[in-house]
């Protein structure tokens, strides 16, 4: 056979085998999961949607402005929200994720994975409830219920926690194209209550971004 033909199948079959690799193999999550892109970090002007929060001390009310974030992580689950001016923000433990923390709330955005034998209801429901019960010792249940986070459909659950010094807790789980978005903040009772309109602007303003 012509040594050139030969040549031509062996490179076609390499090529072959790194696609195979790529789609189905041990890498095919990692060329999923993307990596940390610094523009995701770079706040945008500032919106001019404000929100007012009244501090239980104080009879007047303190407008807050937010900044809008635009994560560009992880193809197909590009998004983007509304975090106050100010907040601290930096990138989480994986890509595709935020650490925010303002006023006494600290709060986490990530992506999550839901198997297709699943739906992101059922997920929450008998996964993600179940963990926060074995890993929290003091696991409450206040709230649950189906949402709208920016016209896209969601899922949130309200809990206490007193293992860390009763803390109130809010997760949503968004429903995405690839992945579902998981939102979740905490701060003691009180100040979960006085921060809950900033809050509610953060979740409203989640939207998908990918085009």
């Amino acid at each position: 056979m012509n040594k050139k033909i030969i040549f031509i199948l062996l490179l076609t079959l390499i090529a072959l085998t790194v696609l195979t690799i790529l789609t189905f193999g041990p890498l095919a999550n990692w060329r999923k999961q993307g990596s940390f892109n610094p523009s995701s970090l770079q706040p945008q002007p500032t919106t001019q949607k404000q929100v007012s929060i009244k501090p239980q001390e104080q009879a007047s009310s303190t407008p807050v402005t937010f900044d809008a974030y635009h994560n560009k992580d992880v193809v197909e689950n590009f998004y983007g929200l509304e975090l106050p001016h100010g907040a601290n923000v930096s990138a989480g433990k994986d890509p595709g994720s935020y650490s925010v923390s303002f006023d006494q709330v600290n709060g986490q955005v990530r992506l999550m994975d839901v198997p297709d034998n699943s739906t992101l209801e059922l997920f929450v429901l008998s996964q993600e409830e179940p963990r926060l019960k074995k890993s929290l010792s003091s696991y409450t249940r206040v709230d649950y219920k189906k949402v709208m986070a920016h016209g896209i459909e969601a899922y949130q659950l309200t809990y206490n926690d007193a293992s860390h010094g009763a803390e109130r807790n809010l997760a949503i789980y968004v429903t995405g194209p690839d992945r579902a978005a998981v939102i979740s903040f905490s701060a003691k009772p009180d100040i979960f209550t006085q921060e809950l309109p900033v809050l509610t602007n953060m979740l409203n303003s989640f939207a998908w971004e990918n085009k």
